[in-house]
């Protein structure tokens, strides 16, 4: 029997840092018991310095979102800080949980990879990065107006 497993997911940059949402969906018409998130990512990239309150496991790169009900979901939210300058990096994750039988299943998330360019504050206002990227800022008076 295959259980409907929803994984979604996105990301923003906030406060210097990479906020990143997975949302799980159990779209099944049975509970699933001990949810858990098993972030894969580049430590040497990447550091998580917030998420939301849960219980941790495996040095706080694996975290408890417990059970889900029926057709209901959960989100969790982390923040990851740069800690050096790169194009790009992904963000893995498995998810694994019991099913209403008590049979361990896993899925993976599709890899997220933040494109923008990372450096060790997150911030992708500054000068330099606008002069690598080819960006010119525009004045005031050549913006166009939100519609």
């Amino acid at each position: 029997m295959e259980l409907s497993i929803k994984i979604k997911r996105e990301s923003e940059f906030y406060k210097g840092c990479i906020r990143f949402k997975v949302t799980v969906a159990n779209e099944s018409d049975y509970v699933i018991t001990d949810v858990t998130l098993d972030f894969k990512i580049d430590e040497t990239i990447l550091h998580i310095v917030q998420h939301d309150k849960c219980s941790a496991r495996n040095g706080q790169l694996q975290f408890v979102l417990g059970n889900i009900k029926r057709h209901n979901s959960k989100t969790f939210t982390v923040l990851f800080e740069p800690l050096t300058c790169t194009e790009s990096t992904d963000i893995r994750c498995l998810v694994t949980y019991a099913d209403h039988e008590e049979n361990m299943n896993s899925t993976f998330m599709e890899p997220k990879r933040d494109k923008r360019h990372l450096s060790n504050n997150g911030d992708r206002s500054g000068h330099k990065y606008r002069q690598a990227q080819g960006i010119h800022r525009k004045s005031s008076s050549q913006r166009q107006p939100y519609l």
